[in-house]
């Protein structure tokens, strides 16, 4: 489960803690409240996690397991996401920025569409990067 956690965190890794407000943030501003919105999304995610795995076991329906932690874990991701998206990055990091969350959004829509994604380890290893190159260690799984 742990696997299929991380690999929607980074979906997911965006909610709770977004800040802000109408002004736009400095680059460690911005870091530090994304990166805090990711951890508690990464919380959030592990305890979601923690209940399908004791409502399913993966090693009589994969299929089924999978898709109860897609419907478990990616409303948490779309939540992140409109946090995320309400940080005012500074304006040399905005492209950047929307097209990590592009990514994420995107993620998030092909799990929901096929849950077996999860089970490629690089599934999400693009969207992973992004979040590093900006500095978003804790949004990346």
């Amino acid at each position: 489960m742990k696997k299929t956690a991380i690999a929607l965190t980074a979906c997911a890794a965006l909610t709770l803690a977004a800040c802000g407000g109408d002004k736009t943030l400095t680059k460690a501003e911005f870091t530090k409240q994304a990166n805090a919105i990711c951890d508690s999304v990464n919380k959030k995610v592990d305890a979601a996690g923690e209940k399908v795995t004791k409502e399913h076991d993966p090693s009589k329906d994969m299929a089924g397991f999978l898709k109860a932690a897609v419907a478990a874990i990616a409303p948490l991701a779309d939540e992140g996401a409109t946090k995320l998206r309400a940080l005012k990055a500074p304006e040399e990091m905005q492209d950047d920025v929307d097209a990590w969350l592009d990514a994420l959004e995107s993620d998030t829509a092909k799990a929901r569409k096929n849950p077996m994604i999860l089970t490629d380890d690089s599934a999400f290893e693009a969207t992973d990067k992004k979040a590093e190159a900006l500095g978003l260690d804790t949004c990346a799984s």
